[in-house]
C-alpha cells in the first residue's frame, strides 16, 4: 500500500513538470527517473521517499523542470535537515533563492543529466552559503530567505553575486 500510495504521488508531480508529457511513451522513464531519485532521497536522508515525492510535486508547482527538481532534490532535503526545519518550506525556500539568484539552469543544449549536476552544484552552492551565513552571523533560516525574496533579484541584477549577499545579510 505505501509503494501504491509512493507511486501515485511521483506521477502526480510527473504530471505537472512542464517539460514530462504524460500522452508520451517516455513519460514512464520520465516517472522511473523521478522515482529513483525520491528513493535516493529515502535512502540518505530522514526524510522518506514519500516525502521526496511530495517536495517533487511543490517543484513541479513552482515551474521547475524534473531535472532541475532532480537536482535540486538532495540538496533541498540536506538544507530542511541540516536546519532542523519542515521540507515543504525547504523547498520554497530554495525554489525562490535559485531563482532570485539566477542559479535556474534552462540551457536547451544541456541534457537532463547535465541540468540535473549543474542544478545540483548550484543549490549546493545555496545550501553551503546558508549554512555559513546563519552560523556566523546573528540570524536564521527565514530571515536569509526573507532577505533573499526581498532583494536577491534586485542585487544580482545589479552586479551583485551570491556570496556577496552573504557579508551583507
Amino acid at each position: 500500500k505505501k509503494y501504491i500510495e509512493f507511486e501515485d504521488s511521483v506521477t502526480q508531480a510527473g504530471a505537472k513538470f512542464v517539460d514530462l508529457d504524460v500522452t508520451s511513451e517516455k513519460f514512464t522513464e520520465d516517472l522511473e527517473r523521478l522515482q529513483k531519485a525520491a528513493m535516493v532521497v529515502g535512502a540518505k536522508t530522514k526524510f522518506s521517499a514519500q516525502d521526496a515525492a511530495g517536495a517533487l510535486d511543490k517543484m513541479a508547482m513552482a515551474g521547475l523542470s524534473s531535472s532541475q527538481s532532480i537536482g535540486m532534490l538532495m540538496g533541498t532535503t540536506n538544507l530542511a535537515a541540516a536546519t532542523g526545519m519542515d521540507l515543504t518550506i525547504a523547498v520554497d525556500m530554495a525554489t525562490d533563492a535559485i531563482g532570485a539568484f539566477g542559479l535556474t539552469v534552462n540551457d536547451p543544449s544541456l541534457s537532463a543529466e547535465e541540468i540535473a549536476e549543474q542544478t545540483t552544484k548550484n543549490m549546493n552552492r545555496i545550501a553551503d552559503v546558508v549554512a555559513k551565513t546563519t552560523n556566523m552571523a546573528n540570524t536564521d533560516m527565514n530571515q536569509w530567505f526573507e532577505a533573499v525574496k526581498s532583494g536577491a533579484s534586485t542585487f544580482t541584477t545589479m552586479g551583485g553575486s551570491l556570496a556577496q549577499v552573504r557579508g551583507m545579510v
